[in-house]
């Protein structure tokens, strides 16, 4: 698990695509607050990726919100985006999934479905509000997008962000 804290416009994202570019990760999901934030990435990441070729998968509410050239399937139900997987990604492609925190409660299930166990890096853009909850804490007393990022299946995270978490306030307001 890692942090990193840079402010807007630094280029947080494309220093992960980077990061993409030059290690071996085939399994890529990437979360994020916004529709508008999924659509600015990947168009932005595409011609970037220049050695980390991949298919991107979006589990959103939005049915378009990419074009067919940027994308194999975009829907919220996580059987539909693992049939997709499992007919459009062959056994030594790469995949980039996004999705947004409000369908994030679906990621297990398409992982589940599909059936590639966990993945590989995950990358949790406007992390400010999601660091891990303080000692003596259960996830059951956090709140669900915390949750939800310290629980879905994932080697390796990383939480981004322009704010930088303040964990000890975060902490007071779970020990009263």
């Amino acid at each position: 698990m890692g942090w990193s804290s840079a402010p807007c416009g630094v280029g947080k994202s494309i220093i992960f695509l980077g990061l993409f570019n030059y290690i071996r990760v085939r399994h890529v999901i990437v979360v994020l607050p916004l529709l508008q934030l999924i659509k600015q990435l990947a168009v932005k990441w595409k011609p970037l990726s220049t050695h980390w070729d991949y298919k991107t998968i979006v589990l959103c509410s939005h049915r378009d919100i990419l074009p067919p050239s940027l994308c194999v399937l975009s829907r919220t139900d996580p059987k539909q985006a693992a049939d997709a997987y499992r007919s459009s990604v062959g056994p030594t492609d790469n995949v980039l999934v996004f999705c947004t925190y409000k369908s994030a409660g679906r990621i297990a299930a398409f992982v589940q479905h599909a059936g590639f166990g966990q993945f590989d890096v995950g990358v949790l853009d406007e992390a400010h509000d999601l660091a891990p909850p303080p000692a003596g804490v259960s996830l059951s007393d956090y709140d669900k997008e915390a949750a939800f990022a310290l629980s879905f299946p994932c080697k390796t995270r990383f939480f981004v962000t322009a704010t930088p978490p303040d964990v000890a306030k975060r902490g007071a307001e779970y020990r009263g």
